[in-house]
């Protein structure tokens, strides 16, 4: 069904690519202080990156197939409330450049992980 899955592009010179390949979700900085609007607005820029405790996601598998590139990989995700104690969270974003995008904070572990 349409909407139970987020996914995510990941190129392939990503710094956390080989956690990814595993299904591992990182953020730039876990203990981050960046804001959900301030990673959409300023997402692209490797400061904020680096010290944002958010990923970047979408219900468009087109899109992350897209973001991936040549050689990148695609996540998968379920959406869904985390459980209890989780060391993550989905959080809503502005979605200003209308990617169909949420974020996810944290850390979370079993990600499918596909070739575009």
């Amino acid at each position: 069904m349409v909407g139970e899955f987020r996914y995510r592009g990941v190129s392939s010179g990503h710094p956390n690519l080989r956690h990814y390949l595993l299904g591992n979700i990182f953020p730039g900085d876990v203990n981050g202080t960046i804001s959900a609007a301030d990673h959409n607005e300023f997402g692209d820029d490797p400061i904020v990156q680096s010290q944002s405790p958010y990923t970047s996601w979408t219900a468009d598998r087109d899109l992350a197939i897209i973001r991936a590139g040549k050689g990148g990989l695609v996540l998968c995700l379920p959406t869904g409330l985390p459980p209890a104690g989780a060391s993550w969270a989905w959080v809503a974003s502005p979605d200003k450049f209308f990617e169909s995008e949420v974020l996810l904070w944290g850390t979370r572990s079993g990600a499918g992980v596909s070739l575009p």
